[in-house]
């Protein structure tokens, strides 16, 4: 390795992505600062991708390969994590891409020793120009985590959750022994959570210096498999656990009662398993989830009603949101 205490470090979970796989590094390693160390962890990929990590190392100093059992994505970021050397850790999905000098737009904002940095970024399909972006416009450019999820709840923002449009001061991690959730599938909420709520310095810049790409065909994860719903009510009881009784829980318990309720309606519009689901949400402990959110948030009236009719009739809420 070049530089053993690098400014930036970047994980890269690999799995089975042969296709866009160098796409995604060439974009990273072509930044114009050079200070970093690239983490690559391959998550016992079966196609060529491990062979393809494994060149570029062999080719770049600055690339480091990680390569084990496949696990999932919260095992590969956080093996990451485990040998990240970096001030500042990013963490890159590897069907995604930086767009140019992105490092060198986010280095003047650690000047000041954030402990993460918020920045937009493009939604992109395949074979296709930008078909958006996100907008982080009315955020203030310095405030506490705290102060950034009230913002997000009272906006109602919820794509600014990911992992991957930030930069995180890795002591923070290690001071508070921060990590992803292993064995569910929405790891990213609770770490978001967690994260932001201990972080005392937020910085955000409006510019959007990633690109996610949409629409993979062969994309291995479906958003309405009943394990996801699973995952996500795990990854809900996890954040109340941890975060319970500080100053901002109303906005998390907001935060929280959004995604519940988004995930809830959204499978029963769209699930395989629809029959699964209702089941989950008739269930006592998920009523006593729901009912608890519900009662300590401060959310907005769709919000407040779709909970009610979940709580109240879940089965015929199904029967309506299916036939709208």
């Amino acid at each position: 390795m070049d530089n053993p205490n690098p400014t930036f470090s970047i994980i890269v979970p690999v799995y089975k992505v042969e296709a866009y796989l160098p796409q995604c590094l060439d974009s990273i390693l072509g930044q114009s600062i050079p200070d970093f160390e690239l983490i690559l962890v391959d998550d016992g990929s079966t196609d060529s991708s491990g062979a393809i990590c494994d060149q570029y190392a062999r080719d770049d100093g600055r690339v480091r390969v990680i390569h084990k059992t496949n696990g999932g994505q919260s095992t590969a970021r956080n093996a990451g994590l485990e040998i990240a050397g970096g001030r500042y850790v990013l963490f890159i999905d590897s069907d995604d891409w930086l767009e140019k000098d992105a490092l060198a737009r986010l280095l003047p904002l650690l000047a000041e020793e954030p402990d993460v940095i918020v920045y937009s970024f493009f939604y992109r399909f395949d074979n296709a120009p930008v078909s958006g972006s996100t907008s982080l416009r009315g955020f203030p450019s310095k405030c506490s985590g705290g102060e950034f999820l009230r913002c997000m709840a009272t906006r109602k923002v919820l794509d600014l959750s990911v992992p991957w449009n930030k930069v995180y001061r890795r002591q923070l991690f290690e001071e508070n022994r921060i990590r992803f959730i292993e064995g569910i599938i929405n790891e990213d909420g609770p770490f978001f959570l967690e994260t932001f709520l201990l972080a005392e310095k937020v910085a955000v810049l409006d510019q959007p210096l990633y690109s996610y790409r949409k629409g993979r065909a062969d994309a291995t994860t479906s958003s309405n498999s009943i394990r996801n719903f699973d995952s996500l009510m795990t990854g809900i009881a996890h954040t109340r656990a941890r975060l319970r009784g500080t100053k901002w829980d109303k906005y998390v318990n907001r935060l929280l009662l959004t995604y519940a309720v988004f995930a809830t309606t959204q499978r029963y519009k769209t699930a395989e398993d629809t029959r699964l689901v209702l089941e989950r949400s008739s269930s006592k402990e998920y009523r006593q989830m729901l009912r608890k959110l519900w009662r300590q948030a401060h959310f907005s009236w769709n919000i407040s009603l779709l909970a009610a009719m979940i709580l109240c009739g879940p089965r015929l809420t199904k029967k309506l949101l299916r036939t709208l």
